[in-house]
């Protein structure tokens, strides 16, 4: 029984990936606005969001896409806490009863959602990312 706890961490991290998404969007949009109404309006060559912004385009994946490493880390411990239980199970020995079977399922979804919300915090940060007018502020 002592397997079955790890098939809880899951929904948490499903939970803070929704939590995570939200801050994610609505930092990029603070950027975005930052950056048309302060940075472009700045008399210097660029400020901090420009400054951001350009090396972002030249630098590695992992600021070009930061969904990703963040987003990365909740999956991979969804997928580590899932397979523990089940090696765990695996080493007990003991019935496999209707409620592992709900959990490992309801997991699966969970992992499968959670890849969804990085995609789209990915998707939703390349369309409103600083030097894009998008107007979302």
């Amino acid at each position: 029984m002592n397997y079955q706890i790890g098939l809880l961490y899951p929904a948490l991290a499903f939970l803070i990936a929704l939590s995570w998404a939200q801050n994610h969007y609505r930092v990029r949009g603070l950027a975005s606005y930052i950056k048309k109404h302060f940075d472009d309006a700045s008399p210097e060559e660029y400020g901090w969001e420009s400054f951001v912004d350009k090396r972002r385009s030249v630098s590695s994946i992992y600021l070009r896409s930061p969904a990703w490493p963040h987003g990365g880390v909740l999956l991979g411990t969804q997928l580590l806490a899932v397979g523990t239980s089940v090696l765990a199970f695996r080493i007990q020995k003991g019935p496999w009863t209707e409620l592992d079977t709900f959990f490992v399922s309801l997991d699966a979804g969970l992992i499968f959602l959670t890849f969804l919300i990085i995609v789209e915090a990915e998707r939703k940060g390349k369309a409103i990312g600083p030097g894009k007018n998008s107007g979302a502020a």
